[in-house]
C-alpha cells in the first residue's frame, strides 16, 4: 500500500520522483486498474440505490449537501440511523 501511494503520488506531482521497479509499476498499474473498475461499479451501484429511491442523483447531492453544513441534519439523520 505505501509503494501504491509513492508511485501514485509521483505521477500526480512532478516534484515526487520514485524509485519503483519496472515490475512494481506493472503491478501498480494493474492495481489501478482494478480500483477504478470497482470505483465505477460502486458508482453505478450508488446511482440505481438513488433513482431506485425515488431521487434524482443531483437532488441526492443536494441533501447530502445540505446535511454535511447542518449539525441539526445531521444529527437528525444519526437518529434515522440508530432506529
Amino acid at each position: 500500500m505505501q509503494k501504491f501511494n509513492e508511485i501514485i503520488n509521483a505521477e500526480q506531482n512532478s516534484d515526487q520522483k520514485t524509485d519503483a521497479t519496472e515490475e512494481e509499476l506493472k503491478q501498480f498499474s494493474a492495481a489501478y486498474k482494478a480500483v477504478e473498475q470497482i470505483q465505477n461499479e460502486a458508482q453505478q451501484d450508488m446511482q440505481k440505490i438513488i433513482t431506485n429511491n425515488n431521487l434524482t442523483i443531483i437532488r441526492y447531492q443536494e441533501i447530502l449537501m445540505a446535511i454535511q453544513n447542518n449539525p441539526e441534519l445531521q444529527q437528525k439523520l444519526q437518529q434515522l440511523f440508530e432506529e
